[in-house]
């Protein structure tokens, strides 16, 4: 018999036979095949058993893909599968294999086969007050709406009209039913609860079962037969109730990480822009696809790489940075794939790629807009196979890369201009992030400025004048955060550890009243003058540039009397 196994995932060791026709998968619990995976579509792919046993798999236009043995598939597309095949869904793996199944339900109440093809098997053969007692500790657990859905299916395979359990404070209440009309409550039943141990009940038109100290399961309509209709109604209880409570944790955990590792990465700011942002980074660390961060020079477009990866569920693998503007071509080429020996001069040993390199982790592409139209169909054939093939190499490596690229450029432009491939720039945008520039979020502005001065003394706090605020508040900030940054550690350096409104350029955020490079080097010179009390020498050390350097520089910008 053929059937599909978890092999990794929140459900690993369930089992489940294929049964003739469409057999479709995904978490949605009316799933032949239930996939416990927040990457996973409600319905996500389908199994297809044929009257002449072939087998075929079909990606159902699901969100983050589904791969067969390592390869994505075409949604809508049917790729045949057969024994010892793998099915990969987010991080949820399903094995096929040809086996005979043992489908029974533990006392412990955990199926080793979640599914409807498990009902049948495990009447007569179940512990059925205890398993039932389990589902009742959970129902205590507040699964509400899920648990109703869960009652509504058991009452459609095991037969019975209305169902629902009921809790037993300082008066007896209905925690979850079938309907909205709940099976009337037999005093019997609720005097039941007063016994220690669980006992089932056949009333008239009604089966009905205690556990102390406070939870009824009571079930209209029900057929007669005792434990073997309990052991019907068990079955069918258990998985969904298990799925139900395992995705919550899951969600909760996973939450709880991702924002976790974005407090830890620190997206500093309060603002609408930011707050949307910082939403937008932790919705799209939950997905696999790549993404595409957008946005000014110096706006922190690498932060916000890195709080993706942090959140994501590779954060424990690594995170590669590279710059695409900062390699030339050929050297950039290697970078990616790396090369094999004797590929060009000088390659005298075999080197990994950064793509290699960042397996199973995350590949930051920063200035994607500047990469050469040579490596483009390149770097797009990675993201669609997988497969990276070293330079000088026949060798085909499989790598599994999240890529989150990064420019300041206008690629739809590029693209209209014939310098950056229009179907690379469809992969890569699967998910845009766009970071707000420092003028969009000038009231950040006080919360950034001593977040940054922070790092600059080292942890220490330093006092900063309002008026000082005020003045950085009103400039333009072409520059964005770094600019801000550079320009409060001058202002340290000119306040001696404080920041005085002296130190800041007035003026609003026109062209007219912001500051040339050359007024900044000025005030950066003086500053370091006066700090060191006139003395060249110890000003030069001071900046970093031998003392011939500074009397140039004092020259070129007039300052000889400096």
């Amino acid at each position: 018999m053929l059937e599909v196994e978890i092999e990794e995932g929140a459900n690993r060791g369930a089992r489940y036979a294929l049964a003739p026709g469409e057999n479709a998968v995904g978490r949605d619990a009316s799933c032949a095949v239930l996939v416990i995976d927040e990457r996973a579509s409600r319905r996500h792919a389908n199994v297809v058993r044929s009257s002449d046993g072939r087998l075929t798999v079909e990606d159902l236009g699901s969100r983050n893909g589904t791969l067969r043995n390592g390869l994505p598939l075409e949604a809508g597309k049917p790729v045949e599968i057969g024994d010892g095949d793998r099915i990969t869904i987010g991080g949820t793996t399903l094995l096929l294999r040809e086996r005979d199944a043992v489908r029974e339900c533990a006392p412990s109440g955990r199926t080793t086969v979640l599914g409807r093809a498990s009902v049948a098997k495990v009447v007569g053969e179940v512990d059925a007050a205890r398993v039932l007692a389990f589902v009742a500790g959970l129902a205590s657990g507040k699964l509400g709406s899920d648990l109703a859905s869960a009652l509504g299916e058991a009452l459609a395979l095991a037969g019975g009209e209305r169902a629902a359990f009921f809790v037993k404070g300082a008066t007896v209440e209905v925690l979850a039913a079938s309907h909205d009309l709940p099976p009337a409550l037999p005093l019997e039943a609720v005097e039941a609860l007063e016994r220690p141990e669980p006992e089932a009940l056949e009333l008239e038109g009604a089966l009905a079962i205690s556990f102390p100290p406070s939870t009824l399961l009571v079930v209209a309509g029900a057929p007669e037969g005792g434990t073997p209709a309990w052991a019907a109604i068990a079955s069918a209880l258990v998985p969904r109730v298990l799925a139900a409570r395992e995705t919550r944790a899951l969600r909760a955990e996973a939450e709880e990480a991702r924002r976790a590792a974005l407090r830890e990465v620190e997206l500093v700011g309060e603002s609408e822009p930011m707050k949307k942002l910082v939403e937008a980074t932790a919705r799209a660390a939950t997905r696999d696809a790549p993404v595409l961060v957008l946005g000014e020079s110096g706006t922190g477009k690498e932060l916000v790489a890195r709080a993706l990866h942090a959140a994501s569920g590779r954060a424990r693998r690594r995170f590669v940075p590279v710059n695409a503007a900062a390699l030339p071509e050929t050297l950039l080429e290697s970078e990616l794939f790396g090369h094999d020996r004797g590929a060009f001069t000088g390659a005298v040993a075999r080197r990994k790629g950064l793509l290699e390199l960042a397996h199973e982790g995350t590949l930051f592409l920063d200035e994607v807009g500047e990469l050469p139209l040579s490596v483009q169909p390149k770097l797009l054939r990675v993201l669609e196979s997988g497969e990276v093939r070293p330079l000088g190499s026949n060798e085909v490596k499989r790598v599994s890369v999240r890529l989150v690229a990064a420019t300041h450029r206008d690629l739809e432009k590029l693209v209209a201009e014939g310098r950056f491939r229009q179907d690379l720039y469809f992969r890569l945008a699967v998910l845009v992030l766009r970071v707000p520039a420092l003028r969009e979020r000038r009231e950040d502005i006080p919360l950034l400025a001593r977040h940054l001065l922070r790092g600059i003394a080292r942890g220490r706090e330093v006092a900063i004048e309002p008026a000082a605020l005020e003045r950085l508040k009103g400039l333009r900030f072409a520059g964005n955060v770094r600019e801000l940054r550079n320009l409060l550690e001058r202002a340290w350096l000119e306040g001696e550890g404080a920041i005085r409104a002296a130190s800041i350029p007035a003026g609003g955020s026109d062209d007219a009243t912001f500051p040339t490079l050359a007024e900044l080097e000025r005030r950066h010179l003086e500053a370091a003058i006066a700090k060191t009390a006139g003395n060249r020498s110890a000003a030069a050390k001071l900046l970093g540039i031998d003392r011939k350097t500074l009397w140039a520089r004092l020259k070129a910008l007039g300052m000889d009397d400096a």
